[in-house]
């Protein structure tokens, strides 16, 4: 049975259309294209980025090995945090002291 052509269905669009009619209108716009411009700077973020999710996930067993499941599991939950704080605190810096001029 094909649900858009049932009475209910048509109800709930004409009551959707009515009640859309107060507020404005809606207006589809064309989709945007996708730019598919990669620069050497952005490959490189991706080439490296692999390179760390690689090195860890390698590094991962000789953890395991020496520190044990426990141990692994409290030395990437105390580094997860160093992290998390590393990184809030340099979100409040950048928002205390915005600049446009990277490093200068």
């Amino acid at each position: 049975m094909d649900d858009s052509k049932s009475p209910s269905a048509f109800i709930a669009a004409t009551d959707m259309e009515a009640s859309l009619s107060g507020h404005g209108s809606i207006h589809a716009e064309p989709p945007e294209e996708i730019k598919r411009d990669l620069s050497s700077r952005h490959i490189n973020m991706i080439a490296i980025a692999g390179m760390i999710g690689t090195g860890l996930f390698l590094g991962s067993g000789k953890v395991l090995y020496i520190a044990g499941p426990a141990g692994a599991l409290l030395a990437y939950t105390f580094m997860g945090l160093v992290t998390l704080g590393v990184s809030y605190t340099t979100g409040e810096i950048t928002t205390f002291m915005p600049k446009c001029n990277g490093y200068a």
